[in-house]
């Protein structure tokens, strides 16, 4: 059985006049805690994770992959929305903001589902998601924050997107995210909320990332993810993080040990 896996962290984020800061620490962090655990880990950080690299590296990666293998994905950057395709229920939908987004370029959550399920028959996947997923903040900016405060993992529209969509995608705020990708998503916040960076002692980290790693290390060995969003949920939501992360799955697959 193969055990692989793609960490991607941005934290550079050219022509769109805001970066941040802990992104490329989480993937580094999630590298190893997927080593540990017997995985084959490919790292995309900064301009490394251009559009045409994340989408080359996940087409790639799931063409590898047969039954009883598994593959995790995890993504830590800044998350946007923009107009759904006309098949979808919802008006938006969420996009993985690349290195290059302003050039306009997203991985929408429909496409990167769309890669994932050409997956053999039998071959699971899991994604963790550390970023913006809303609908409702379009207007979310931190850049008023001191440097090295905390800040919100939200890229808004109007940042990146051509100014002939911008109105068109800015009337679809109430449209929130309840879909996934892959047979396990596990997302920082809910479709309403922010994702949240901070410093913690000498480095900066994902909110969802510190503590959802922290938990995993205190579970006992083969616990299942709800028992790790039980025991994430132990320390988000909290007075200073708004955020509560969601698990997207099916009621057998929750039970399965996790990276198992």
């Amino acid at each position: 059985m193969q055990r692989r896996a793609l960490c991607i962290g941005i934290n550079d984020y050219p022509g769109v006049g805001r970066d941040l800061m802990g992104c490329v620490n989480d993937a580094k962090d999630w590298a190893t805690i997927l080593r540990e655990q017997g995985y084959e880990v490919t790292c995309l950080f900064d301009e490394q994770a251009n559009l045409s690299a994340l989408h080359g590296a996940l087409t790639s990666l799931v063409a590898g992959i047969v039954k009883g293998d598994r593959l995790v994905v995890t993504f830590s950057g800044f998350g946007s929305f923009t107009a759904a395709p006309a098949d979808m229920t919802m008006s938006s939908q969420p996009v993985w903001c690349p290195s290059d987004v302003a050039d306009g370029e997203a991985l929408p959550l429909s496409d990167l589902a769309a890669v994932l399920d050409t997956r053999a028959k039998g071959a699971r996947v899991v994604v963790i998601s550390d970023t913006c997923h809303s609908g409702t903040v379009t207007r979310g900016d931190d850049q008023s924050l001191d440097p090295g405060t905390a800040r919100m993992r939200i890229l808004p529209p109007y940042a990146w997107t051509k100014s002939e969509s911008r109105v068109r995608v800015g009337h679809s705020v109430e449209a929130g995210n309840t879909a996934r990708a892959g047979d396990i998503h596990i997302t920082a916040c809910g479709p309403y909320e922010f994702a949240w960076e901070g410093p913690f002692t000498s480095r900066f980290n994902g909110v969802f990332t510190q503590y959802a790693l922290k938990a995993l290390r205190e579970l006992p060995p083969d616990s299942n993810y709800s028992m790790w969003l039980n025991g994430l949920r132990r320390y988000l939501p909290s007075t200073r993080w708004l955020q509560v992360p969601h698990l997207y799955s099916t009621a057998v697959l929750t039970k399965q040990a996790i990276f198992d």
